[in-house]
């Protein structure tokens, strides 16, 4: 979704609702912890590198993350 010379992002994903999320040092919980756990990292940089901002909520069984990036107009 674009709005006001900004692209907002939404994504959801799953995860065991028994893990406390530290939105610092988030960690997967997927038994293949080598392929998984790398999105937040790189989603986090890619927001600081283009004066966005990322908002993670907690649902208990998944996470939302809302990436807002400034565009060009």
């Amino acid at each position: 979704m674009v709005k006001s010379n900004y692209l907002i992002v939404k994504i959801i994903n799953s995860k065991d609702s028994s893990m406390h999320t530290n939105i610092n040092n988030m960690q997967t919980s997927k038994l293949d912890q080598e392929h998984h756990g790398v999105g937040s990292p790189i989603i986090k940089k890619t927001c600081y590198d283009n004066n966005g901002t990322l908002k993670i909520i907690d649902n208990g069984t998944s996470l939302e993350a809302y990436a807002t990036l400034q565009i060009d107009s």
